[in-house]
């Protein structure tokens, strides 16, 4: 999350369960495996789809019809997708953070060696 907050207003986010979701215009999956060395990115989808088939209809369950989702797992894109097939949302309530957090956790890294707010 700390990657990521340059590109909010202050905003109140915690770590919670399911339930805590309901009142969220805005909920963001951060869950998954990381790559493994020698791992291929379909190995990748394979365990993380897994893991978005247990956590995704929970998280559809207990915010209001009309919240966002932002994927940040990845790989972003598939992940994305597979939250759009999984949720029976529009596809303009699901998106994936692409390159933009990539960049983010850049800016967070230069920053933090340079003991500089982002």
């Amino acid at each position: 999350m700390s990657h990521g907050v340059s590109f909010v207003s202050p905003a109140e986010k915690y770590a919670g369960d399911h339930p805590e979701t309901a009142n969220s215009d805005l909920v963001v999956i951060t869950a998954g495996r990381g790559q493994q060395n020698g791992e291929t990115r379909i190995d990748l989808v394979k365990n993380n789809m897994k893991i978005f088939k247990s956590i995704v209809p929970q998280i559809v369950k207990y915010p209001p019809p009309n919240a966002i989702i932002l994927v940040t797992t990845n790989p972003v894109d598939i992940l994305s997708y597979i939250t759009y097939k999984i949720s029976d949302k529009s596809s303009y309530e699901i998106l994936g953070s692409g390159t933009a957090l990539d960049t983010a956790r850049l800016r967070y890294l230069i920053s933090t060696q340079l003991a500089i707010k982002c």
